[in-house]
């Protein structure tokens, strides 16, 4: 951690920063353990990237009230001396959560997440703040849509967007196959009118394990008012899950076309991402990085292929 950022955090909270140590660097945040004078321990995020910044800060009070409300599976923002949830600092978000001693991982029982996530939606009347909502208008519509197009079309003799180009020809009637009826979706449920909840966006991924059966969410970067489906979509071929999330919802039933719209909707959100990161100014090592991440996480490893299972497309 720079000694500004350092200073800066010392003087707005009042605290001895004693130790730093890096914590696994994260898409979204490069994060640090921090170690206080009382021997006290905090996580600390600091996020340069603009599109993640306004969501993180509405998150904030939300993530505050459910501690107090006595949500102790979610990790919360600490103020600062004013009562401040976040620092700004040039183009940096600097927040600092409690600390859990516990590993992110995905060796946890199915049952007792479900039953996490189904605790989470049930404290939606608790959160008396205005929240922001799901309203199913994809955000990057067209953003993506011009992204796309230029890197299909780009003749630079930069490597790694050609070898981007290459990739997303293999995937283009594919990828505008799914493009449409993600757009269907989306204009289907602009017109609906549906049961929200409170949702964290990405409980799977961002679970910190003490056992199989103590859990505890972290990165409620982006927490809406939305269907329980947001949260629910991954884990929609999960029995075990879905009976512990129906012991507290028992008479719930998976939203099969809510299903398709959060995975397509996780899908586009993460090719923008990806494609920003790609395309723009940082290392060679880092745009590779994400273009490797891209192939991963988006086309050979989860997205897509959770897309096919419920859409088999074919040429």
């Amino acid at each position: 951690m720079y000694d500004q950022i350092k200073q800066f955090i010392e003087q707005e909270y009042g605290i001895t920063i004693t130790n730093c140590v890096d914590a696994p660097r994260q898409f979204v945040a490069t994060t640090y353990i921090l170690t206080i004078s009382s021997g006290e321990k905090y996580f600390c995020k600091i996020v340069d990237k603009p599109l993640f910044i306004p969501h993180l800060i509405e998150s904030l009070p939300i993530l505050k009230q459910l501690h107090q409300q006595g949500f102790d599976r979610i990790n919360y923002p600490i103020a600062t001396k004013k009562g401040n949830l976040y620092l700004r600092q040039n183009n940096l978000l600097i927040v600092l959560f409690n600390y859990i001693n516990a590993l992110q991982n995905y060796d946890y029982d199915l049952f007792t997440f479900g039953q996490l996530i189904a605790s989470l939606h049930q404290t939606t009347s608790q959160i008396d703040l205005v929240m922001p909502k799901e309203d199913f208008h994809y955000q990057y519509e067209g953003i993506f849509e011009n992204q796309l197009n230029q890197l299909l079309t780009n003749q630079s003799n930069d490597q790694i967007l050609i070898s981007l180009q290459t990739l997303l020809k293999k995937y283009q009637t594919e990828l505008k196959h799914d493009y449409d009826n993600f757009m269907k979706l989306s204009r289907k449920f602009q017109q609906s009118d549906l049961k929200m909840v409170i949702t964290h966006g990405d409980p799977g991924g961002n679970t910190l394990v003490k056992t199989p059966t103590d859990l505890y969410l972290i990165d409620g970067d982006d927490i809406l008012l939305s269907p329980q489906e947001r949260d629910i979509w991954f884990f929609a071929d999960h029995p075990d899950f879905l009976k512990g999330y129906q012991s507290i919802f028992p008479n719930y039933q998976i939203n099969q076309e809510l299903y398709h719209y959060f995975a397509y909707k996780r899908y586009f959100q993460d090719l923008v991402e990806y494609f920003a990161e790609i395309s723009g100014r940082g290392t060679k090592e880092h745009r590779q990085k994400n273009l490797q991440g891209l192939e991963h996480n988006c086309f050979e490893g989860w997205l897509r292929p959770a897309i096919r299972r419920f859409d088999p497309f074919a040429h």
